[in-house]
């Protein structure tokens, strides 16, 4: 806990807030929260800049053998699964509650697909599709270890050209397909917006190392610039819109520039312990949010149809936060009896 940065987790728990926000189009056509699928690529690139931040201090230590790397995947597995699954659970018992006899049979065997973390109408057309935004967990585990393989074993090559040419390159070909209009298209083009996103995160490490390492930047000047961009930020995904049309290679080309001025500020600076608790705790939340807010939102359509769109919104946020309060602590409870049992067994 003591070497996370209570500012980037405070910024981890309004992306999630402001996802939950922007798939609110479940609840009521709205006209706000249009570009909040940026915060998507947000969490991609965190993930990116952590994983090489870890995978580069291994190798000025030793050399990275294979199965570091499949342990390193392993973890990050463990702590997504439990709330992918509760994500998908509560998506089922809505489709299975509400569906037709005759549909019973595919909405159960779509359950096995979507346990896999694999979107079932990728697979079968008649299948259906439990809790969508966990496309960002599926390729996270999917691309994640080939991230790493090319980090370790082609140092070099990565650090000067492949963090650089991959995003540009498939960042590109998504925004030629779009014709820039920001569309969460599915198959090919998720693929290469999760690669870019973990790619550019590399990128960003290697491009802060370098000025810090200088260690004469203007610190407080960062950190504001840095507080002020990102709140620039959650104003152009709730509010800016161009002529109808989401500019999302702009949208993406800011949020990589407030990125680099707020990865050059991730050390802790609050002394308060309280408020640093605070910080870190609801960046403990971001997940879990992220993993269930969207099968809660059609639970809220479903129990209150007619009720305003700020009621359902308001509704949908405090019951995703409490629900991730309460799987946060299960799941806490759970690894810390598997600690016990794990040292009881090896006494």
């Amino acid at each position: 806990m003591k070497n996370k940065c209570e500012y980037i987790e405070l910024c981890r728990f309004v992306g999630a807030i402001i996802i939950l926000c922007h798939h609110s189009y479940t609840l009521m056509d709205r006209t706000i929260f249009l570009g909040g699928w940026a915060f998507v690529e947000f969490y991609f690139i965190l993930t990116g800049y952590y994983t090489t931040s870890h995978f580069v201090k291994k190798m000025e230590k030793h050399k990275v053998e294979y199965d570091e790397m499949f342990f390193y995947v392993k973890s990050k597995i463990k702590k997504l699964y439990p709330y992918a699954v509760g994500g998908v659970l509560f998506s089922f018992l809505n489709v299975i509650t509400k569906c037709s006899e005759n549909d019973r049979g595919v909405a159960s065997f779509s359950l096995i697909y979507n346990l896999l973390l694999l979107k079932g109408n990728d697979i079968a057309n008649s299948s259906y599709t439990y809790d969508p935004p966990l496309w960002y967990i599926t390729h996270l585990i999917l691309f994640l270890p080939l991230i790493i393989i090319l980090m370790v074993k082609n140092e070099k090559i990565y650090k000067y050209f492949l963090c650089w040419f991959i995003p540009i390159m498939l960042y590109s070909l998504c925004m030629d397909y779009m014709k820039k209009i920001a569309i969460w298209e599915g198959g090919i083009f998720q693929c290469f917006r999760g690669i870019a996103g973990l790619t550019v995160g590399s990128a960003l490490f290697y491009m802060t190392r370098y000025y810090k390492e200088k260690d004469d930047f203007p610190k407080m000047l960062f950190r504001i610039a840095s507080v002020i961009g990102f709140i620039g930020f959650i104003f152009i995904t709730v509010f800016f819109r161009n002529g109808g049309i989401d500019i999302s290679a702009e949208i993406i080309a800011y949020l990589i520039i407030v990125m680099f001025f707020t990865l050059m500020n991730d050390e802790n600076y609050i002394k308060n312990k309280h408020i640093y608790s605070i910080c870190i705790h609801l960046g403990e939340l971001a997940l879990p949010i992220y993993c269930i807010h969207y099968p809660i939102q059609d639970w809220i359509q479903r129990l209150f149809p007619l009720n305003g769109y700020w009621l359902k919104l308001g509704m949908s946020i405090v019951w995703s936060v409490m629900i991730s309060e309460l799987m946060l602590l299960v799941c806490k409870k759970w690894g810390e009896q598997k600690r016990i049992v794990q040292k009881e067994t090896t006494l």
